[in-house]
């Protein structure tokens, strides 16, 4: 269900799934968490986003490559070019960056005006 949230930018509902999985200790992964950062990055909320991130971080759950792409994403979104560029290095320390990574990224240097921070 959450999958289908990120596919329309739905993050209202996502959230409330999130919530309501909480509540009842049903037990969230790597793809939940994506998925919900997914529909909120896609609903321009970039800093649910981050929150989701970190909260995933907490919860001892390890990002993986495309959990980076839809929070990096979520910056370019919300103009947030400097946590694109924390995000990609703190990245760089367990996984090795794919072209999603690195394309959203630069558009979040390039949305913001940053392009020497891109290079």
């Amino acid at each position: 269900l959450v999958s289908a949230c990120q596919r329309n930018g739905n993050w209202r509902p996502a959230m409330a799934l999130l919530s309501e999985m909480h509540r009842e200790t049903v037990v969230r992964d790597v793809i939940t968490y994506g998925s919900a950062m997914g529909a909120f990055g896609q609903g321009g909320q970039w800093t649910q986003t981050l929150e989701l991130f970190w909260a995933m971080r907490r919860d001892i759950i390890l990002p993986d490559i495309h959990t980076y792409g839809a929070v990096i994403n979520a910056c370019d979104r919300g103009g947030q070019w400097q946590f694109a560029l924390d995000l990609l290095d703190d990245l760089r320390t367990t996984l090795n960056p794919d072209l999603v990574t690195y394309g959203a990224t630069i558009a979040a240097c390039k949305t913001a005006g940053r392009w020497r921070e891109a290079l």
